[in-house]
């Protein structure tokens, strides 16, 4: 029964160590300086409605209908956006029960697909499944050195409870992270190529 044990805690710190490894240090504000603010958006065709003041898991676990977002037209804020909570509601059904790895090629390339194809594979093979709730707010959006490419600079809430046998493991806060998404067009769609804390 200890070996078991000993074994799960390994088999956590490892996930746990990539994770942290690629995403690179956590930044914290200051609790004073945590105070958020609502962005008020148009809201275009097929676009969700997302308010920074509760939590939105349902919301990106309902993305199905939504599988790629368009590179057709200029990448703005709304857009982004879309990108953004498509790989948030991607990673929601990765690292859930079902351990849908075949929709990360939707949304993610290159390195980004790479990384997050292996974490996958990792907590499938050990059984972990993790529950999210994720904040968004799409700080800026920067043209790239081609019109194929672009960066995302956003604030990302992410709570992730980490279960193995239905049991909770583990839970990770992080809160206002202040991430940089690399986006590529890539056949005929926005995808993430890289990102990570800025």
């Amino acid at each position: 029964m200890a070996g078991g044990t000993l074994l799960t805690l390994l088999l956590l710190f490892a996930l746990l160590s990539r994770v942290f490894a690629w995403v690179g240090s956590w930044g914290k504000q200051d609790a004073n300086n945590a105070a958020k603010t609502t962005q008020v958006t148009k809201l275009e065709k097929d676009q969700l409605a997302i308010s920074l003041n509760e939590p939105v898991l349902s919301n990106f676990a309902a993305v199905g209908s939504v599988s790629k977002v368009s590179a057709t037209g200029t990448l703005d804020k709304a857009k982004a956006q879309q990108v953004i909570e498509l790989w948030l509601g991607t990673k929601v059904d990765v690292f859930g029960k079902d351990y849908k790895l075949d929709l990360l090629p939707n949304v993610l390339t290159g390195e980004a697909l790479t990384t997050w194809q292996g974490e996958g594979e990792l907590s499938k093979g050990d059984g972990i499944t993790v529950q999210y709730e994720h904040k968004l707010a799409i700080d800026d959006v920067q043209a790239g050195e081609s019109p194929d490419k672009a960066a995302v600079l956003a604030t990302v809430t992410e709570i992730a409870k980490y279960y193995q046998n239905g049991e909770v493991i583990s839970v990770r806060d992080d809160r206002d992270l202040q991430l940089r998404y690399n986006l590529l067009q890539e056949d005929g769609s926005w995808k993430i190529s890289s990102m990570g804390v800025r």
